[in-house]
């Protein structure tokens, strides 16, 4: 998260343009027992996957408000579906940005 708010700075306040950086933005967020699904307005910063195909850095509590990791995956170009086998009904999701 430091390394990406650092880019934004030094692009848009210092006027660096050698390196390109993106920023999503959650539109909306529906949660359906146990999954959400978040809209979001650019998924070109959801390309890091796991080895089994899942977005990584997401995280997803239920009604206890213990988080558990979870898997995500783009379910159209905006839209992300995330879910855990650990939650019954999902109330609260987090995003980890990395890179």
């Amino acid at each position: 998260m430091g390394k990406r708010l650092a880019d934004a700075v030094l692009h848009d306040f210092y006027g660096f343009k050698s390196k390109p950086y993106f920023v999503s933005k959650v539109l909306s967020s529906d949660f359906n027992d146990k999954s959400v699904f978040i809209k979001i307005n650019n998924s070109k910063d959801f390309v890091i996957k796991n080895k089994y195909g899942y977005i990584n850095g997401f995280t997803i509590a239920g009604e206890d408000k213990k988080f558990h990791w979870a898997k995500a995956y783009l379910i159209s170009p905006n839209e992300i579906k995330v879910w855990s086998d650990e939650v019954k009904n999902s109330k609260i999701s987090e995003i980890f940005m990395g890179r």
